[in-house]
């Protein structure tokens, strides 16, 4: 049975300034302090979803994010390269652009279960993946 300990479930979370104006509270973005085994833990999952992705082959050469060795530099570069490639073709080219950047803010955890398990996952991870996204806490650490 996979468990994720609760009181490793515990962030400590710091408001961050980004930019602009330090009296409006949109120029802010949270940031988690979590304790050092519960990073442990993080990255060991991280190696095994990815170890599972790979060897099923489920992401697309196209997927850039959270992926180790490809960074916005290549997500740009193939961007660029297929645009040029496509103009010295004589074809059009179009393209839309969504700004994700605060995506990970609104993942339904249901939803991401859910797709975890469409992905097969093993039953054993599922059930950590609950354990460890539902009932958490946190608290902010004041100036």
């Amino acid at each position: 049975m996979s468990i994720f300990p609760e009181h490793f479930k515990y962030a400590a979370v710091k408001p961050l300034h980004k930019k602009g104006d330090t009296f409006n509270l949109a120029n802010y973005r949270p940031f988690f302090l979590l304790m050092t085994f519960s990073k442990v833990v993080e990255a060991t999952i991280y190696d095994i979803i990815n170890h599972h992705l790979q060897v099923n082959n489920i992401l697309l050469a196209e997927q850039y994010g959270l992926r180790r060795g490809l960074s916005t530099e290549n997500s740009a570069y193939t961007l660029i390269d297929s645009t040029v490639k496509a103009w010295n073709s004589k074809l059009n080219v179009g393209g839309i652009f969504c700004d994700l950047a605060k995506a990970f803010d609104y993942v339904s955890h249901e939803i991401l279960i859910m797709t975890l398990q469409y992905y097969g996952l093993q039953e054993e991870n599922i059930n950590w993946f609950k354990f460890y996204l539902f009932n958490r806490r946190q608290h902010e650490i004041k100036h």
